[in-house]
């Protein structure tokens, strides 16, 4: 982390030295090493000329480095330097940064503006070329930082189990570890980013088949599910458009319980009908088990309300109406009760 804040701060350094010079005065330094003559002698002023005499001379001049009169084949660039040089004396400002130049000079390759000059008149191919060189050359020396750092910090960590690692060394233990043992390697030239690269470029150009027949998996896959998705909700809203069929009404069935009756009972019961002989109505025997319809319900509620509650022997008038048990009778009414309630 510290090797990248160190490049940033670099960087900035430059960058902030070479945008300290202003674009006129890059501009000014431009003209200076284009012309390579002295502004002055080259319109034939002394240094101490006043703007009249510097407009002066530069019309006498104009006229003839014109390219409408110059034959010369570098007629524009003449006429173009002289503009410039105009502009730079008529100018109280730039004037003053010329007479520096003449003073100081040029900014030399220990300044950064000398370095931004040459990159402004750079063109993309070669601003390509060279900040590719730079960035090998800089991933270069950061791999070696980096690999020097891993291999320090392995280093100290043995040196602190050294001593424990000797002793067991020398019961016959475990051989005593070394740096090699970790696999840290060494940094190569094909490490590099042109190597790099160059194997990005094989490796993109071999695997481009089998990336593409993977691709065209992915996309029929897709496709595939999307139009299962659609036959589904079809058949969903088919299903829901269809009339829904009448389930038919399960009927509730009643199951009497089993009645035991001792053999002492049933005796007595016995002898009771043969001493009471009445003259009875043959009925027919009553339906023990039977499914109950809707009558058989709607009949229950007209004979609850005929045989109101408090009538002596009322659910056995019922169930005889009914032709049912007394037990089958209550069983259904305390259901339809609760019915009711929920």
């Amino acid at each position: 982390m510290a090797r990248w804040l160190l490049l940033l701060a670099v960087g900035l350094c430059v960058a902030a030295g070479a945008h300290a010079w202003a674009t006129d005065e890059m501009e000014l330094f431009d003209l200076v090493e284009e012309v390579n003559k002295n502004f002055y002698e080259l319109l034939g002023v002394p240094q101490d000329a006043e703007t009249k005499e510097i407009k002066k001379a530069f019309r006498k001049l104009s006229l003839v480095t014109h390219p409408d009169k110059n034959d010369a084949p570098d007629a524009d660039v003449q006429f173009r330097q002289l503009v410039g040089v105009y502009e730079v004396l008529s100018d109280a400002k730039k004037r003053e940064r010329y007479h520096e130049v003449l003073e100081f000079g040029l900014p030399d390759w220990r300044s950064a503006v000398f370095y931004f000059r040459r990159v402004r008149k750079m063109g993309l191919l070669e601003m390509a070329v060279i900040l590719f060189m730079i960035l090998t050359v800089g991933q270069y020396a950061v791999l070696w930082a980096s690999y020097a750092e891993r291999k320090y910090t392995i280093e100290q960590n043995l040196t602190a189990k050294s001593k424990k690692i000797q002793k067991k060394a020398k019961k016959g233990g475990a051989p005593e570890e070394d740096v090699a043992d970790f696999g840290l390697e060494k940094p190569s030239v094909f490490h590099l980013l042109p190597f790099q690269s160059v194997r990005f470029v094989y490796l993109v150009v071999t695997g481009a088949p089998q990336l593409y027949r993977i691709a065209t998996e992915l996309w029929e896959e897709r496709k595939r599910r999307i139009q299962e998705e659609e036959e589904l909700a079809n058949q969903e809203s088919s299903e829901e458009d269809e009339p829904k069929e009448k389930k038919p009404r399960k009927r509730k069935t009643f199951q009497p319980p089993e009645m035991t009756f001792d053999a002492e009972e049933n005796s007595v019961a016995e002898s009771v009908e043969e001493v009471v002989a009445e003259p009875k109505v043959v009925r027919p025997p009553p339906i023990v088990g039977g499914l109950w319809t809707d009558d058989d319900f709607a009949e229950l509620a007209r004979l609850t309300k005929k045989f109101p509650g408090g009538i002596p022997n009322r659910w056995e008038r019922i169930a005889e109406s009914m032709n049912r048990t007394v037990p089958e009778v209550t069983h259904m009414a305390k259901r339809v009760l609760e019915d009711l309630a929920k």
